[in-house]
């Protein structure tokens, strides 16, 4: 649990690694960006796969990244894979968060859950997720350029009063491409619904 800003800034050939230390592992657990001390973190060419959430008696963390109460957060040229137990992959709240370049594979539940933030996702892969690529709850986001395969429910589920702009995004073979309820709005541009 981090209340400081992190720095985790890797190279395509040297990416930074939070992965299980041994194979065949339980669920590493959790990295927590907590207060607004984590503002301005970035994460660049990094990788997490194998971890889960972290849970107490006052609290949880429902992702193997979790974001609360933290602003400017950038995510890019990351990868995101495989995590267990736990609903999110990636889990924000009370957060203003960019994503660009992030490859989301294997969710267990969902890929990316917003809930009330804000958010810009460019040029994003979303794949495989056993429910939705993206979750959204009370969330304004951009999404651009981004594509969502073979996700088990929504590839962007826009829910309980959230905004959505979607331009030049790729869905395809999800269950539901995209689905706006509860009070929500999604407005789309030259988005590709296939299969």
């Amino acid at each position: 649990v981090l209340k400081g800003q992190l720095t985790a800034i890797g190279t395509p050939e040297r990416p930074i690694r939070f992965l299980p230390l041994a194979e065949n592992q339980g669920p590493w657990g959790s990295v927590v960006l907590m207060g607004h001390g984590a503002d301005g973190s970035t994460l660049t060419n990094c990788e997490m796969a194998g971890g889960s959430g972290l849970k107490g008696d006052l609290f949880e963390y429902s992702a193997m990244l979790s974001i609360h109460d933290a602003d400017n957060v950038s995510i890019t040229d990351c990868i995101f894979r495989d995590n267990q137990i736990v609903d999110d992959m990636v889990h924000a709240v009370y957060a203003s968060i960019r994503l660009d370049r992030v490859t989301f594979k294997n969710a267990i539940s969902d890929a990316l859950d917003l809930d009330i933030c804000e958010a810009e996702i460019r040029n994003s892969l979303f794949y495989g997720s056993l429910n939705d690529g993206v979750d959204l709850m009370s969330t304004r986001a951009t999404i651009i350029e981004s594509d969502f395969r073979n996700n088990g429910d929504k590839g962007i589920s826009v829910g309980e009063n959230s905004h959505v702009i979607g331009i030049n995004n790729t869905l395809v073979r999800n269950t539901i491409g995209v689905q706006s309820k509860d009070r929500s709005t999604a407005v789309l541009f030259n988005n590709a619904l296939i299969e």
